[in-house]
């Protein structure tokens, strides 16, 4: 931390880059679960390209063929924003390679720079300068590598309150503004456990949200592409608006926050860094057969953060998660299939929309995928629990490329399982429609329907047949099912998912849905009569179950 009598005015000053560098050090060299995780002297592979900037006046793109594997390099998170600036492309490489002009870099560049020779790194990777902009083929084969460029960075220098180039990391800041504000209790008795222990009659004023303010919803912060870079970083430098943040596998500090607990951090978000590391590197202190478990837990907890992110392009919707997966594949052992695993499959299936959503303009994921929605999922209907009433037949996935973690050209999945005709009800008297109001009727009990989007609300839906998949449920004193709500797509027993429906957690005043059940009753022929044979591939009587696609 500063000394008490220092005003540091801008971010890019000698006393606030040498805290930095300090930082960052300590990890380095005294940080025993950060070295435990990424040895500091294993190799480690390199990006394609790199930016040298080992000395003033000498910038230029290199090749990292020759490189020795341990050459320590940084990355820059930044936002590219609208303005244009100078990328690489095939027509200039051999320029760049030769010479770059740091008054031709914006000013995020230029003082990302600035701080990596501070540090003494002589190479850092920035993406519009590193991969290819006009070359489709180099930006697919880069993209499902970005994972490898975070994990393997000496640190990741992060633009977190810049929105565009031009912004840069190193800015002027109010003072009085960043400090904490200390306040004197005059004639309190003493207290050895205030923080200002050496006068006990002294206490800081902690902002809750400072975090949450200068980090989680920075401009930076909400990006999709983000989120891997920060997880994925062994360290991690926020140039925030009021002042530097670091944070590692071990630590999280501020300029003016020298201890964690000061920056009142809530469950998975400040600690969404050390609380991945740990379900990944940690496994060794659990039963190897709850491994899988573990790792699908954190999974479903990345994916509720990722999709409350945003993203510029909708194609990039499983590259840019593509190096979290990549890292979870060795534990979950098991196919990854359109941002779900084989693995459990039919819990994560029920996935929900949270808040507002609509379909992806240009198809990225089959209907059953969170990823074929824009909008924040989440899944906390979802129990693990030991009954299951549909099984997955088969699961087809086609990737571009071929690489599983990679954007998706096509996908169905095949069920067998229940297959309910059902009626969407919509209450007239309780409008505006929201979740909480909508609710479909499946064998003579009503349950809420969560729709996919707010396309599926129009009259013409509400007036379609659609039919309800059991998928999950429990018995008991507070019994529940949860499942699929699914919309005919034209062809023979093949189906789009349009919501789901559940009545876990049902409102006590909403006496609609029912809370004691043992088992649905059986189709009757009314019903049965209804499930012609183009609404299904196979029917089994004995078991009465349906085999049915969704697409």
């Amino acid at each position: 931390m500063p000394p008490k009598n220092t005003v540091i005015t801008n971010m890019g000053s000698e006393e606030a880059l040498m805290l930095a560098t300090q930082w960052i050090s300590n990890c380095v060299q005294d940080h025993m679960y950060c070295k435990l995780v990424d040895p500091p002297d294993e190799p480690t592979e390199l990006p394609t390209r790199l930016l040298y900037v080992g000395a003033p006046g000498d910038i230029r793109l290199c090749h990292t063929e020759s490189l020795p594997k341990e050459t320590l390099y940084m990355t820059l998170s930044h936002c590219w924003g609208s303005i244009r600036f100078l990328n690489l492309t095939t027509h200039n490489m051999a320029t760049l390679e030769r010479s770059i002009l740091i008054d031709d870099l914006p000013k995020t560049f230029r003082d990302a720079i600035i701080f990596a020779r501070h540090t003494a790194v002589k190479y850092i990777w920035i993406d519009s300068l590193c991969i290819i902009q006009n070359s489709d083929d180099d930006w697919q084969r880069e993209s499902l590598r970005m994972g490898k460029v975070y994990s393997n960075a000496y640190c990741n220098i992060a633009a977190t309150a810049a929105s565009d180039s031009r912004a840069g990391l190193f800015v002027d800041r109010d003072i009085k503004v960043c400090l904490p504000i200390i306040i004197r209790v005059p004639n309190y008795p003493a207290d050895e456990s205030a923080p200002c222990s050496s006068d006990p009659s002294m206490y800081i004023c902690e902002e809750k949200s400072l975090w949450e303010r200068e980090i989680t919803n920075s401009v930076l912060g909400r990006r999709g592409w983000v989120l891997q870079e920060r997880l994925l970083a062994r360290r991690v430098l926020y140039f925030a608006s009021s002042q530097i943040f670091f944070e590692c596998r071990s630590q999280q500090v501020g300029e003016f926050y020298p201890t964690v607990e000061l920056l009142q951090k809530d469950y998975f978000d400040a600690h969404l860094k050390g609380e991945f590391s740990k379900a990944l590197d940690n496994l060794h202190n659990i039963p190897v057969q709850h491994h899988q478990g573990y790792a699908l837990h954190a999974w479903i907890r990345l994916v509720e953060k990722y999709t409350a992110c945003d993203l510029t392009y909708e194609t990039d919707r499983f590259p840019a998660i593509a190096g979290l997966a990549g890292r979870m594949e060795p534990i979950l052992n098991c196919r990854y299939l359109a941002g779900l695993w084989e693995h459990e499959l039919v819990h994560q299936l029920l996935w929900h929309r949270y808040g507002e959503a609509r379909r992806t303009a240009i198809y990225q994921a089959p209907t059953w995928s969170w990823a074929s929605i824009i909008g924040q999922v989440n899944f906390g209907f979802v129990q693990l629990s030991k009954e299951k009433c549909i099984a997955v037949q088969h699961i087809e996935v086609t990737n571009r490329d071929g690489n599983e973690m990679g954007q998706v050209i096509t996908g169905y999945l095949r069920l067998k399982g229940a297959l309910i005709p059902s009626s969407i009800i919509i209450d007239k008297d309780r409008l505006p429609a929201t979740e909480t109001h909508l609710y479909i009727e499946v064998r003579g009990f009503t349950y809420y329907f969560v729709p996919d989007t707010s396309e599926e609300l129009d009259e013409k839906f509400t007036n379609e047949r659609c039919f309800c998949a059991p998928c999950d449920y429990e018995e008991g004193f507070s019994s529940w099912m949860i499942g699929l709500v699914l919309k005919p797509s034209g062809k023979k027993g093949e189906y789009q998912r349009v919501g789901m429906f559940t009545n876990r957690y049902a409102s006590s005043n909403d006496m609609r849905i029912g809370r004691r059940f043992f088992r649905l009753p059986k189709a009757d022929h009314a019903e049965k009569a209804l499930i012609t044979m183009n609404f299904f591939e196979k029917y089994e009587e004995n078991i009465d179950c349906y085999t049915f696609t969704i697409i």
